[in-house]
């Protein structure tokens, strides 16, 4: 069975549920206690937020399957990223994930370029998103898609602050 990109249905709910906490501490595990990592995961990870962004024509919530298997997903947003200077039609890449066993097939190249198609159909001019700023290899991967530093912002993760850089890409 081929790989499959579309949008989230409210019946992948709990799976990508399931997708978003493992991916959050396989990549943050290690930096961040398990507390903070759950509190992290309940407050931007559950079904709330996920209900409303499948409701929102103005947020983009997709996942790439195989089998039936969630393997990355996408959560995109109008911008809340505190940018240096004014976006007013921006909208903001707030998650990508994929699963370590799916990691190196080009998911996630596969759902930024979904993303961008589907931003530039909108009209939308600006895009940005944040990303940690000890996370060097998700830097690179949008470096190499030509998104560009702009700024950088605290991000709570429980109860500590990260430092996050702020990328642009103009469409």
């Amino acid at each position: 069975m081929t790989l499959i990109i579309r949008n989230v249905r409210p019946g992948d709910i709990p799976a990508l549920i399931d997708l978003a906490a493992e991916t959050f501490i396989d990549s943050f595990g290690n930096y961040h206690t398990p507390e903070n990592c759950k509190a992290f995961i309940a407050q931007s990870h559950n079904e709330r937020v996920y209900h409303a962004a499948i409701a929102d024509p103005a947020k983009l919530l997709m996942v790439a399957e195989r089998h039936n298997e969630l393997l990355s997903y996408l959560y995109a947003k109008p911008t809340t990223l505190p940018v240096p200077h004014p976006l007013t039609n921006a909208h903001e890449l707030s998650k990508i994930y994929t699963h370590r066993s799916a990691q190196s097939q080009g998911l996630g190249v596969r759902l930024l370029t979904e993303w961008e198609d589907w931003a530039e159909s909108r009209g939308i001019t600006d895009l940005v998103l944040g990303v940690w700023s000890e996370n060097n290899a998700a830097q690179r991967f949008y470096m190499r898609h030509n998104y560009k530093k702009i700024s950088e912002y605290q991000l709570t993760v429980g109860d500590v602050q990260d430092t996050d850089f702020i990328f642009h890409k103009s469409l």
